[in-house]
Formats: C-alpha cells, sequence, structure tokens
C-alpha cells in the first residue's frame, strides 16, 4: 500500500498499535522512501520500543528503505 501521510500521523498511530496486534515473534515491514523524513520515521519506531532489525536499502533514483521491526 502506497499513501500520503501528512504530518505522519497513519504511520506513528499504526506504530503505537502495533504491540496490541503483533504476535510475540511477529515483524512488521515498513517501506519507506527518502522523499520523507526518515530520521523521523527511525525516531517515531524508537519512541515505541521497536527495534530496526533489518534495513535494506536501495537506490533506485531515489532512495528507498525496508524496515524490519520488532519489539
Amino acid at each position: 500500500m502506497a499513501l500520503f501521510d501528512e504530518d505522519y500521523q497513519t504511520i506513528a498511530r499504526f506504530l503505537k498499535q502495533s504491540k496490541d496486534y503483533l504476535s510475540e515473534k511477529g515483524k512488521i515491514l515498513l517501506s519507506f522512501s527518502t522523499q520523507g523524513d526518515v530520521a523521523y520515521i527511525e525516531k517515531l519506531a524508537e519512541e515505541e520500543k521497536l527495534k530496526i532489525e533489518k534495513k535494506i536499502i536501495k537506490e533506485d533514483g531515489h532512495t528507498r528503505i525496508l524496515y524490519y521491526l520488532s519489539y
């Protein structure tokens, strides 16, 4: 799913609520682009105590990042 998330409200809410739905060993795969504020997304994950287990970066015109997140 692709979306424009003004002020990152949807992503922030998703990360905040994910602990209520994710299984103990569950993972979140979050795809993001450097056209947005990558540092802010990583800060949101950190605030929710999510670990960035893996970060795959692909450069093709603009940079895309695939995060593997878990608690």
